[in-house]
């Protein structure tokens, strides 16, 4: 119970359904809260294991270890936050292009001819 955060946020689903929410609902956000603790872990675990291969392996993909021990007993937290910054900054860049191109896709940019009716001024009517 405590992993899945009912323990750890008890106060949000009882908020809710005192306040008048349906259970479901409250069960809803509690379930919601927990996926993202989840994607949070995978996201973080992902990261980790990514700068590492990146910065244990080289081009070839043969294992540097004289890297290994030259870091023995150092540890450079700063190249760690470096590297971290620079991964992220390529995530959202892909996101945001991802994105892009969806919002593309699903409204098209719409030619001027198409807002010619548009444009042109109606006859004045006679009566």
């Amino acid at each position: 119970m405590n992993i899945a955060g009912i323990v750890a946020i008890p106060g949000m689903m009882t908020g809710q359904i005192l306040g008048g929410n349906p259970p479901l609902t409250a069960a809803r956000y509690q379930i919601f809260v927990l996926l993202m603790n989840a994607c949070t872990s995978v996201i973080g675990s992902f990261a980790v294991m990514t700068l590492t291969v990146q910065e244990l392996f080289d081009v070839d993909h043969k294992f540097l270890g004289e890297i290994v021990r030259k870091r023995k007993n150092t540890f450079s937290i700063t190249r760690v936050i470096e590297l971290c910054i620079q991964w992220l900054a390529r995530v959202a860049k892909n996101v945001v292009n991802l994105l892009l191109r969806k919002w593309r896709e699903l409204h098209p940019t719409p030619s001027t001819q198409e807002f010619q009716p548009l444009l042109r001024t109606p006859p004045p009517r006679t009566s």
